[in-house]
């Protein structure tokens, strides 16, 4: 196998032979970095400071939350820098269909300065070529634009080795007294996936499904978190299985509120549950959309994304195409950190914990917007014929002292009320501004 001469042609030869996509070695090395300590030489560098000072503006409901997050993101950064460096510097060769088999790519041709965008290269693992308009190489970098990257297997163990160990060198990071079993394990898993195999185990006690941790979040109610366990264990790993048990859900937490007894609906309880997550808050597991093994889910995923009922509970980017491909199946979310931000998501809420006990004195007092409030004063903007997009963009305004739910969110409350009003379903569309 060649580098590449000419364009690519002919039939796609599918999987790359003793092969692992370069997006799936993204996803491990990010684990790893995530596991590694984050020393003082991290945190002189720009990029760190940068992300400390943005991160200084956000609301967190556990203030001791958020220097964990800075830690996290910044780690998933040095994580996507450290494979881009090895493409530039052809460490880490990387191989494309051509012609119905797969050849090496010259990191000169396609990695240089100006002739790649790397930024979104390394979240997609696909080639996305720069300036193909301007150079000799030109026509080359443009007929491999969105070509899917791969690492052949034997040589990526050594490659990964040393990418942690350049970290350990010019850091002084290190990643812990377990990193020989963490690595015995992410390499069991490029074995998995070859075989295409998914292995999913059932939850446990210290671990919650969506449906779980969406009904604690809704309730307060460990009782009504144990009914949602018990049907998830029954029928959860059926294909159709979770939207079934997401309808139950979302009907029951709506009665609780409609008849007073205080609570979140399903899709508000949700949107916490995702922003929490988002602000590191809460520790979810998944199952990589590339499959293999069940690893950490960072909190940047959670970043402009939409928790799905579907496959166990799925983590999809918020998009308004239907059926956006997921990030992470088979969601699990452990539980004491579900359980501990309960006192900053109820503080000025109506719902009864249930320890009877009083809110933790360090949690912030900007909470999130009651559902009950929410839907009455989006009943009243349908009657007032609001556009959804004014609805949207004003919701923040008519509750300045509480978080509010993002667009997604809204877009379900704004159904759910039109419905309950009798009014038709909105079209999608441009002529919608105004009343």
């Amino acid at each position: 196998m060649d580098k590449q001469e000419g364009r690519r042609a002919g039939r796609h030869p599918g999987k790359m032979p003793a092969g692992v996509k370069l997006i799936e070695c993204i996803t491990e090395i990010q684990s790893i970095f995530g596991r590694m300590s984050v020393t003082d030489r991290d945190r002189e560098t720009t990029t760190f400071k940068g992300m400390t000072n943005l991160a200084a503006g956000m609301p967190f409901y556990d203030p001791g939350a958020r220097d964990p997050y800075v830690a996290n993101i910044y780690l998933q950064y040095a994580a996507r820098q450290a494979i881009g460096d090895a493409l530039v510097s052809g460490h880490l060769p990387v191989w494309t269909a051509y012609d119905a088999q797969f050849i090496e790519l010259d990191h000169e041709t396609l990695f240089g300065i100006n002739k790649w965008d790397r930024v979104r290269s390394l979240r997609t693992g696909l080639y996305l070529a720069l300036n193909t308009f301007h150079g000799r190489d030109g026509p080359v970098r443009k007929e491999y634009d969105g070509a899917t990257l791969w690492v052949l297997g034997d040589d990526w163990p050594g490659i990964r080795n040393s990418l942690i160990a350049q970290r350990e060198r010019a850091f002084d990071s290190a990643l812990g007294n377990d990193w020989p079993q963490l690595l015995s394990g992410t390499e069991s898993c490029f074995q998995n996936r070859a075989a295409g195999v998914v292995q999913r185990a059932p939850p446990d006690a210290s671990h919650w499904s969506l449906y779980e941790a969406v009904a604690w979040v809704g309730s307060g109610d460990m009782n009504f978190v144990a009914q949602q366990r018990a049907t998830f264990l029954a029928v959860g790993e059926e294909k159709t299985a979770g939207a079934k048990i997401w309808l139950r859900l979302d009907r029951s937490l709506k009665d609780r509120v409609e008849t007073g007894a205080g609570g979140e609906t399903a899709y508000c309880a949700r949107e916490l549950l995702r922003v929490a997550c988002e602000k590191g808050a809460v520790v979810a597991t998944g199952i990589p959309a590339s499959n293999g093994d069940r690893r950490a889910v960072p909190p940047s995923d959670f970043v402009a994304s939409e928790l799905w009922p579907e496959a166990g509970g799925s983590l999809h980017c918020a998009t308004a195409k239907k059926g956006e491909s997921a990030l992470w199946f088979d969601l699990r979310f452990q539980a004491n950190d579900v359980r501990a931000i309960v006192d900053a998501a109820y503080v000025n809420h109506e719902i009864p914990r249930e320890d009877g006990g009083a809110p933790a004195d360090d949690v912030v007092t900007r909470s999130p917007v009651s559902s009950r409030d929410l839907r009455d004063w989006v009943r009243v903007c349908n009657v007032d014929r609001w556009s959804q997009d004014k609805i949207a963009k004003e919701a923040a305004d008519a509750f300045p002292d509480h978080d509010v739910p993002g667009r997604p969110t809204l877009r379900e409350i704004d159904a759910s009320v039109r419905h309950e009003l009798g009014l038709p379903e909105r079209t999608r569309g441009r002529r919608k501004k105004g009343r």
